[in-house]
């Protein structure tokens, strides 16, 4: 999925090498990621404001107890950003599997 022309992008966390944006929405938005001890790609999604931190631990509790075949698995647990640039500094933020066919609807 990664070919030479995709350059890391200057958003950092501390886990990840960040791509590029692979989609948003009201709360958050969703890199392709390369995390940097495994070298593996995952989808990781950053939430746009704090406040939205409420909301980002229901979800990953949620994730971490579902395990079906058709349901994207979460990969870790929600971690704070303690440095990074382009405003992802202290972001909420989690590693999910990655889709790579694409959208999932």
């Amino acid at each position: 999925m990664i070919s030479p022309m995709n350059q890391p992008t200057d958003i950092l966390l501390d886990d990840f090498e960040i791509f590029f944006e692979i989609g948003s929405g009201g709360q958050s938005k969703v890199y392709y990621g390369i995390e940097t001890t495994t070298k593996k790609p995952f989808a990781v999604k950053v939430a746009t404001q704090d406040a939205f931190f409420p909301t980002f631990t229901k979800e990953v509790e949620f994730l971490s107890k579902l395990d079906h075949p058709y349901v994207i698995k979460n990969h870790g647990q929600l971690k704070k950003a303690v440095g990074g640039k382009k405003g992802k500094k202290n972001s909420w933020y989690y590693a999910m599997e990655l889709a790579p066919e694409g959208d999932l609807f």
